[in-house]
C-alpha cells in the first residue's frame, strides 16, 4: 500500500531536519587565561572575540538559514523536504559558506578558527502553549492600551518587537535529533575523531557514489550515545556544477529518513502522519 502525500497546509508530526553546529575553538581557555574576570585583558579579547561572531552569524543568516547562537556557538537550522534534493543542497552550500566565512574572520585576526558540524536526524513535533502565552500574556496587554487609546499602533509595533518574553523557546530546535547529533560530534573532539578547525558533513545527506560537485580530504566513521555517523570533511563545494547536474548526489528528505533509520516502513510512517498547521501552537 503507498501512503498519501502530505496535502498541502500540513505538516508531518516527524520531519527530516538538517542542522549545522559551529563552534569557536579555544574560546574557554581564553577565558580561564583571565581567570574569569571582566577587567582582566584576556578576558576581554574573549569578549571581544564573541562580539565578533555573533555579528558575522547574524550577517549570513536569512529567513530560509535562520540561526541561533549560544555563547560560542551557534547553530543553523533547516527542515528538508521529500520533494527537493536542491533544498539539502542549498542547506550543505550556504553552511559551508558560513563556515568559511567564519574561519576567515578568525585567520584575519589571530584566533584559533572554529569547527563545524553538519547532521542530519529526525525532529519531532510537540505541543507547546508558548504562543498561547504570548497572546495572553504581552498581547492581551498591547491590545488593552490599543484599545483605551493609551498607545500608538507604532508604539505598539516597537513594544512587541522589543518585548522579552518570560519564559522562550526555538521549535526547530526541540526533539530535534540532527541537532543532538551535531552537537555531540562536536563535543566528542579529536578523542571521536572530530578535531581541528574543519567542516564535518553527516555523509547519510548524500548518495553512496558521492557527487562531483563535493570534495572532501577525509572521512570519520564516527558513534557516540547510540549515534553514528560517516562524517566527510568537506574541502570544497562547486555551486556552479551542483546546478549542472541539477543537484544530483543530494537526497531529499525521505531518501535521507531511508537510510538514518532502521525501520523499513519509516518513509510510510512519516507521509501518514499528519496534523493541520490550522492549530498553530504545535510546532
Amino acid at each position: 500500500m503507498i501512503a498519501p502525500k502530505t496535502k498541502k497546509g500540513q505538516h508531518r508530526q516527524v520531519e527530516v531536519a538538517i542542522t549545522a553546529w559551529i563552534d569557536l575553538l579555544g574560546y574557554g581557555s581564553m577565558l580561564e587565561k583571565g581567570s574569569f574576570e571582566p577587567f582582566n585583558t584576556e578576558t576581554l579579547n574573549a569578549l571581544k572575540r564573541i562580539t565578533l561572531f555573533h555579528d558575522e552569524v547574524a550577517k549570513k543568516s536569512s529567513k530560509i538559514f535562520p540561526s541561533m547562537v549560544m555563547n560560542d556557538g551557534a547553530i543553523v537550522f533547516r527542515g528538508l523536504s521529500p520533494r527537493s534534493r536542491e533544498l539539502t543542497f542549498d542547506f550543505i552550500y550556504r553552511a559551508f559558506k558560513l563556515y568559511s566565512h567564519i574561519n576567515g574572520v578568525e585567520r584575519k585576526n589571530g584566533y584559533p578558527g572554529a569547527r563545524m558540524v553538519i547532521a542530519t536526524g529526525f525532529r519531532i513535533r510537540k505541543h507547546s502553549q508558548i504562543k498561547q502565552h504570548l497572546i495572553d500574556g504581552i498581547g492581551s496587554f498591547i491590545l488593552g492600551k490599543l484599545d483605551k487609546s493609551e498607545m500608538s499602533k507604532e508604539q505598539a509595533i516597537i513594544h512587541s518587537l522589543m518585548t522579552r518574553a518570560n519564559f522562550d523557546i526555538f521549535p526547530e530546535l526541540q526533539a530535534n535529533f540532527a541537532f543532538a547529533k551535531a552537537y555531540i560530534a562536536d563535543a566528542g573532539g579529536s578523542k571521536k575523531g572530530i578535531a581541528g578547525p574543519y567542516c564535518y558533513l553527516d555523509t547519510t545527506i548524500l548518495e553512496d557514489e558521492l557527487p562531483e560537485w563535493i570534495r572532501f580530504s577525509g572521512f570519520v566513521d564516527w558513534e557516540d550515545r547510540g549515534l553514528r555517523a560517516k562524517f566527510g570533511v568537506i574541502d570544497g563545494i562547486i555551486k556552479t556544477l551542483a546546478k549542472e547536474q541539477k543537484f544530483k548526489g543530494a537526497l531529499d528528505a525521505f531518501e535521507v529518513a531511508s537510510r538514518i533509520s532502521s525501520d523499513p516502513d519509516i518513509v510510510s510512517k512519516l507521509k501518514s502522519q499528519t496534523y493541520s498547521l490550522k492549530n498553530r501552537i504545535n510546532y
